[in-house]
C-alpha cells in the first residue's frame, strides 16, 4: 500500500495551511460521499511464479456516521477497475469489486481541522480473472478482512481524505491460506459530506 503517498499527502498539506489555524469541532451525524483511487491487484500462486500483479483506476462511494470526535462507522462499494498483466505469456485482465462495513477510529488534532483516522473492517468481494484471448475466466468471491489508514481535512460539513487501504482476497475454503497474500492495495482520494 505504498504507491506514492506523498503526492497525496502534499495535497492534504496545501489545504491545511491555506485553512484556519483554529481547529473546529467536527460535525457528527451521517455523511456520505466518493472517492477516485489507484488499486494495485496482487494475486500469488504459491506454487509457481505464475503471479498477477497490476493497477488501475478505482472508484467508490461511502457513507458512515460519525457518533463522536473519536469513533465512527462506515460502508463502502468498490470498484477496483480492469487491471491487465502478462503471466507465463497469457494476457490477463483482472475485474473486482467489493461491498465493505467497517469501524473507523479517529484522532482529532488539536490546533488543525484534520483526524487521523484507522479502520478495520470485512470486505464482500467478488472478482474475476480473464484470459480475452482464450475466451476463459475464472471467478470466485467471499469475505474478508478491510484495513485501512489516513488522514482527513475538515472544513465546514466538507470532508477530504487521504487513505491507504488493503482489501484481502483470501478464500475461506483454501487450505494454504496462511501463505496467500491475494489483496487489493488501494490509494484513495476521497470527498465526503455531513448532513446535519
Amino acid at each position: 500500500m505504498g504507491h506514492g503517498m506523498s503526492k497525496y499527502s502534499w495535497i492534504l498539506l496545501g489545504l491545511v495551511l491555506t485553512g484556519s489555524a483554529q481547529a473546529t469541532e467536527p460535525v457528527l451525524g451521517f455523511y456520505a460521499g466518493g472517492g477516485i483511487g489507484d488499486a494495485e491487484l496482487s494475486l500469488e500462486d504459491p506454487d509457481s511464479d505464475a503471479d498477477f500483479e497490476a493497477s488501475d483506476v478505482s472508484l467508490r462511494v461511502l457513507g458512515g456516521y460519525r457518533f463522536n470526535r473519536y469513533f465512527a462507522v462506515e460502508a463502502s462499494y468498490a470498484d477496483y477497475g480492469n487491471p491487465n498483466d502478462t503471466v507465463l505469456g497469457v494476457d490477463l485482465e483482472g475485474s473486482f469489486t467489493a461491498f465493505g462495513v467497517s469501524a473507523v477510529g479517529l484522532f482529532p488534532l488539536r490546533s488543525v481541522d484534520l483526524d487521523l483516522f484507522g479502520k478495520l473492517g470485512i470486505g464482500a468481494w467478488d472478482g474475476k480473472v480473464r484470459a480475452p484471448a482464450f475466451g476463459v475466466d475464472a471467478s470466485d468471491d467471499d469475505a474478508d478482512i478491510l484495513l485501512g489508514f489516513g488522514v482527513q481535512y475538515r472544513t465546514g460539513k466538507l470532508t477530504l481524505r487521504a487513505e491507504a487501504e488493503g482489501q484481502g482476497l483470501s478464500s475461506l475454503d483454501d487450505d494454504d491460506r496462511d501463505s496467500n497474500e491475494d489483496i487489493v492495495s488501494t490509494l484513495w482520494l476521497s470527498a465526503m459530506w455531513s448532513f446535519r
